[in-house]
């Protein structure tokens, strides 16, 4: 069976990415975590057995991902919402010719290979498997065909996300390890043991405020 990797993704533009978290540490950091969360998730999925593509709004940013990572895009063009975008990628992903299809964001580096794989592994068995946040949203969705739209009437970026999807399905699929996002401040202070030997900017951020809460 032909497997496929999509990565929705957003090519990383200051002003334009981790917006909650550049409210309060501004464009710059948000940008490198940005740019941080896109290469941990590519490092990662360097050794899968499936084929990997991007799922991006426009030509220009396929051209971006291409000439940094080497890797193809499927464009989703002017599409609005959430929903019709992830319709579009999954339906145009068969409709080359593959058999399953998992789809992850581009900003979630807590991920493995192993769950990606997982998540094939499961359906050779059920028709459905997600990864759930545990702010309720979703890091992985994936399905085999043949395709059914699955995506109408999620609250999309809310705590209803995940339990959408799976009312969706009628409860019908495979539930991997509920994981963390790195939407907010507190996110990424939860987690900066994981963080703070990755990347400079972060691990500068993350002192700082270790410093100030041992002093205060």
């Amino acid at each position: 069976m032909r497997s496929v990797l999509l990565i929705f993704a957003k090519y990383p533009v200051k002003g334009n990415v981790k917006t909650r978290i550049a409210s309060e540490l501004g464009d710059d950091f948000a940008y490198n975590l940005s740019n941080f969360c896109i290469s941990e998730v590519v490092e990662k999925i360097k050794g899968i057995e499936q084929d990997i593509y991007f799922v991006v709004d426009s030509e220009e940013e396929a051209r971006l991902f291409k000439d940094k990572f080497g890797i193809n895009s499927i464009i989703l063009g002017v599409l609005s919402s959430l929903s019709e975008k992830f319709d579009f990628a999954f339906r145009e992903t068969f409709s080359l010719g593959y058999d399953k299809v998992v789809l992850i964001p581009a900003d979630i580096p807590f991920i493995s290979s192993g769950h990606i794989e997982d998540a094939f592994e499961g359906l050779d068995f059920i028709n459905y498997v997600f990864g759930p946040e545990n702010n309720g949203g979703v890091y992985l969705m994936g399905m085999k065909n043949p395709y059914e739209n699955i995506f109408e009437k999620v609250r999309w970026s809310t705590e209803h996300s995940f339990r959408d999807l799976l009312k969706n399905v009628e409860g019908k699929a495979e539930v991997l390890e509920f994981m963390d996002d790195l939407n907010t401040v507190s996110d990424v202070v939860r987690h900066s043991e994981i963080l703070l030997n990755r990347d400079s900017e972060i691990f500068g951020f993350l002192r700082n405020i270790e410093v100030k809460n041992e002093s205060s």
